[in-house]
């Protein structure tokens, strides 16, 4: 039963270890020229001629964007990440078109742990407008007596546009199918919420003797009932403008940045 417990936690784990508004002034409007006709006889009231309003273009309706985006994208793009005196380099390596967004995939995104041994799922994060998605397809495990699958799921990890204190919420379902030693499994469904909240802002942090400047500190709490018991992991995460993702703590293991190469 523990192992099941473990399983039911794994994708739980995989999000876990990772790594303005607009005002326009109004427009004054501008007193009409009268002008007077040279050849008008004197004594008489002359016909005004009055200039025609000019063509006026509506503002267009524009979507608060960031000025800066604190976790670049770009096929190539590469973190190398330290977890207990082991460096892992964290890659993008392909991208994929969907609707109008891109989302692009990561290599060895999560590193190792000994939550996620035996298990393999596909990793990717796309942004919209300041808004950082990680998505996990659906995760295939391997270990013991225990095959499987866990239906993947989406979450918004962080929202780079929000003040000290503001907070995002979410929620998703998984649904676990296992076959153990010959018997198979269905219907293990699990609800998940999760919050995040923006912890602080411009602050300037030292990782590996390296100075980073512009980082945000975010938690992500995610929480499950398992078994009638509640089950929460929180990870805090720090994330340096125009660089990614610098320092991950969570209650079990924590990992730091080593290097980055950027493309973009």
């Amino acid at each position: 039963m523990k192992k099941l417990k473990s399983i039911a936690l794994v994708a739980l784990f995989m999000s876990a270890s990772l790594f303005v508004s607009c005002s326009s002034e109004s427009a004054v409007e501008e007193e009409k020229p009268v002008v007077v006709d040279p050849g008008t006889k004197p004594g008489t009231t002359p016909d005004p001629v009055v200039t025609p309003d000019p063509v006026v273009t509506p503002d267009p309706v524009v979507t608060p964007v960031p000025a800066d985006d604190y976790w670049p994208m770009a096929v190539g793009n590469q973190w190398v990440m330290k977890q207990d005196g082991k460096e892992t380099a964290i890659k993008i390596i392909d991208s994929q078109k969907v609707n109008e967004d891109t989302y692009y995939r990561f290599e060895n995104f999560l590193g190792e742990t000994d939550q996620i041994t035996g298990a393999v799922a596909k990793v990717w994060v796309k942004k919209v407008k300041g808004d950082y998605y990680f998505k996990l397809e659906d995760l295939i495990f391997d270990f013991d007596a225990y095959k499987g699958k866990t239906t993947g799921y989406e979450l918004i990890l962080f929202k780079d546009y929000l003040e000290v204190g503001q907070t995002w919420t979410g929620s998703f379902v998984q649904t676990t199918t296992y076959t153990y030693e010959g018997t198979t499994f269905t219907g293990i469904i699990l609800n998940f919420k999760y919050t995040g909240t923006i912890l602080e802002k411009l602050a300037t942090i030292t990782v590996n003797n390296v100075e980073y400047k512009d980082v945000v500190r975010f938690k992500l709490s995610q929480k499950t009932t398992i078994d009638g018991e509640d089950t929460t992991v929180d990870t805090e995460y720090l994330i340096a403008k125009n660089i990614g993702i610098i320092k991950m703590i969570s209650e079990d293991y924590g990992s730091e940045l080593v290097s980055y190469n950027l493309i973009k």
